[in-house]
């Protein structure tokens, strides 16, 4: 693999690999034989491809084994995504059967992974689009070892700029017609997509696209906060913390200045990291990296101890 291709591509590629590899350089793990990875919400494959390729050059004595799925209901009824996917992973990474490590399923339905099969799962771009927050939560933690770790890129109810529309604030509007007209106000004035959208969408006036975009915002978005998914988390046996928020920004800062990305993160221990007191300030911008770990806390055993170490000073 080139320097070029190595470094080029996406920052949340190269994040999530040094995510992983900072993972791995845990020394918990040095006995482990087999690195299992979901990618959630795989779209193309492009990401199961890079850290397919990336990781299985950095770890030659490790199994490494990526997984991706993708939902059905999003608009993907053509029934053409998971050829077209398997196809270019089958292009990239012939010698892998992509046919046992790719699905497309329904939002509804349960992930159809065996309970504790994944070290890491990852999504990029797609809880902001997760109308049942509990259900992806439950399916989350079933599916990961209880030593596993999952990161997720997404933009929170904070963030001033609307991602798919590119009209700021539109998020924030929750009256209907109104949103309609801010948006159509802010288009004549060439904030947002409609320059670049209205031949997709078929639309011919300003307020036409003003009225797809609020539908969609209003259909296909849920924008949450952090408290919001903190007691989801809590309640489906998940921590929750801003971890590598601080590096998300830092190595789209690298790519800027067009240096190489970092690949290890420093140590992965619950250390606070002062970068991730920016996330207070970042989540205004863009997009947060949340970590989510299964967590469990036995308080019978906490119980146990404290009413014997009363015995004991008695």
């Amino acid at each position: 693999m080139s320097a070029k291709s190595r470094f080029s591509g996406p920052v949340a590629h190269a994040h999530f690999a040094a995510i992983i590899r900072t993972m791995l350089s845990d020394s918990t793990l040095a006995d482990r034989q087999t690195f299992r990875i979901l990618d959630i919400g795989c779209g193309d494959g492009r990401l199961v491809a890079y850290l397919q390729k990336m990781l299985a050059d950095d770890f030659p004595d490790l199994d490494i084994e990526v997984f991706g799925f993708d939902v059905e209901d999003q608009g993907y009824n053509d029934q053409s995504q998971e050829p077209e996917v398997l196809n270019y992973l089958s292009m990239q990474l012939p010698n892998i059967d992509w046919g046992q490590r790719i699905r497309t399923i329904s939002a509804y339905e349960d992930w159809p992974f065996e309970s504790g099969w994944f070290d890491v799962a990852l999504s990029a771009q797609v809880l902001e689009h997760v109308h049942d927050l509990e259900n992806f939560l439950r399916n989350l933690k079933r599916i990961m070892r209880p030593d596993g770790l999952t990161a997720h890129l997404l933009p929170l109810a904070d963030c001033v700029m609307e991602g798919h529309v590119h009209v700021p604030f539109a998020h924030w509007i929750k009256d209907f017609d109104r949103r309609v007209a801010y948006i159509a106000a802010l288009s004549r004035i060439g904030i947002g997509r409609y320059n670049y959208d209205k031949v997709a969408l078929g639309v011919s006036t300003r307020n036409m696209y003003a009225i797809e975009s609020a539908k969609y915002i209003e259909c296909w978005t849920l924008y949450r906060r952090f408290r919001n998914i903190h007691e989801a988390c809590v309640r489906a046996g998940l921590s929750l913390s801003y971890r590598y928020t601080g590096k998300y920004y830092s190595a789209k800062l690298r790519k800027i200045m067009g240096l190489k990305p970092e690949r290890v993160y420093g140590s992965d221990s619950s250390t606070f990291d002062g970068g991730d007191l920016a996330a207070s300030f970042l989540k205004y911008i863009s997009s947060v990296n949340l970590v989510m770990r299964p967590i469990e806390y036995d308080i019978g055993k906490r119980i146990h101890a404290e009413k014997e170490s009363r015995l004991s000073q008695s």
